[in-house]
């Protein structure tokens, strides 16, 4: 006793405290080199020293055997080991030191209840049920778990750091104690009302104790009456449950049941993504064949164009010379043809001796256009004369 309050009361430092429980403990001759018997639970060997705990029906004992080598205990097997209680100051808790154990070849209640339950699910056929088969692509995910927990807000990070999406429904449930099994029978009820591709039932790591409402009767066949595919994350890899044997898939940890839908997205976005690169891969091929054939037909085409224009070329030519041929012939014929109306014309007709008759301008053709006195032009070819008929000889009357 250090010091007095204002009401002349004393206080008592946290180490003064400890040393008095660790006293009142330690010099117990009733808690010194004792035997208990208890079943064992949470048994784990780490570097020479074993930890477990001796359960009774509403109570355990922390024990410690220290220099334990490779002995180890099995949980659920009830045991006697001699030893004392210790204070943990550094810890703030007891322990009991075990110096020596002994086994019974008995197991506990907790053993006995999983085995018989165990038993009659298998004569049920309920533990050999076929699996169901997780959709490519689930989204709608139901989560029984505690809202309060780690393994909640595991599940939550892996669902969002993934990058893909979900629609969640959390069943906010106890996952261990008295009301546990109570509630997680609701959850599973409510979960089957609820449009869900799959629901995950998860719960961090803890002692046998702490996870034996997963192995409650009732839990077990509220989960077998789920109509959703179920996957279990309860506690750690070494811990198994009877609830996990029903579960359609069963995962080590909370982490590792959200990945298992996380990974089914993955899967279905990858072969989304392969069968787009085939479509595009294969419509790529088409339009490169096409390509080719396209080029190919172009090619074919233009050669065939060349092959008509230089035919087209050689007749024209050909057409030209015949052409040439023709206009050739057809100037002749007209040099011929104004030879032959040169060797006609009037004043080629009057050098060789012939004159013409004109009376009144008009050209006199035969004396039935002429009479007696009329006036008339002779042309020659030096010149003309005028004369009048006075007599007109011949057939006037011919025509």
């Amino acid at each position: 006793m250090n010091e007095f309050n204002d009401f002349g009361e004393s206080f008592y430092s946290v180490d003064e405290v400890t040393d008095m429980i660790s006293d009142l403990i330690e010099g117990d001759p009733y808690l010194d080199g004792i035997w208990v018997i208890g079943e064992v639970a949470n048994s784990k060997l780490s570097k020479n020293t074993l930890y477990f705990n001796l359960v009774g029906e509403s109570s355990r004992l922390p024990c410690v055997l220290f220099g334990a080598g490779n002995f180890k205990l099995v949980d659920g097997e009830i045991v006697s080991v001699y030893g004392s209680i210790r204070v943990y100051k550094k810890g703030g808790r007891y322990n009991f030191h075990v110096k020596n154990v002994e086994r019974t070849g008995t197991y506990g209640m907790k053993s006995i209840e999983f085995t018989k339950l165990y038993q009659k699910l298998l004569k049920e056929g309920v533990l050999n049920r076929p699996k169901r088969t997780l959709g490519d692509f689930p989204y709608r995910i139901g989560l029984i778990v505690s809202k309060r927990s780690a393994a909640f807000f595991d599940i939550l990070k892996t669902f969002k750091t993934s990058g893909y999406y979900f629609e969640i429904e959390v069943f906010d449930t106890f996952v261990q104690g008295e009301k546990a099994p109570e509630e997680l029978v609701k959850a599973f009820e409510d979960a089957s009302k609820s449009e869900l591709d799959a629901v995950i039932v998860a719960r961090g790591g803890g002692s046998k104790d702490e996870l034996w409402t997963f192995n409650d009767e009732a839990v077990v066949r509220a989960a077998t009456k789920l109509p959703h595919y179920l996957i279990t994350g309860i506690g750690h890899e070494i811990d198994s449950v009877i609830l996990d044997m029903v579960a359609d898939e069963r995962a080590h940890t909370p982490t590792a049941a959200a990945e298992v839908i996380t990974s089914k997205q993955k899967e279905f976005v990858e072969k989304i993504m392969e069968s787009i690169g085939r479509i595009h891969n294969s419509v790529s091929r088409i339009f490169e064949e096409f390509q080719d054939e396209l080029k190919t037909e172009i090619e074919r085409i233009s050669e065939r164009v060349e092959e008509v224009l230089k035919d087209y070329e050689n007749r024209l030519r050909s057409m030209g010379k015949n052409l040439k041929v023709h206009l050739n012939l057809m100037s002749e014929r007209v040099a011929s043809v104004f030879r032959s109306i040169e060797g006609r014309s009037p004043e080629k007709v009057l050098k060789m001796g012939y004159s013409m008759v004109l009376k009144d301008g008009d050209f006199v053709k035969s004396i039935s256009q002429i009479e007696k006195g009329d006036r008339l032009k002779i042309i020659l070819k030096d010149g003309i004369v005028e004369v009048t008929a006075d007599e007109i000889v011949g057939n006037t009357e011919e025509t």
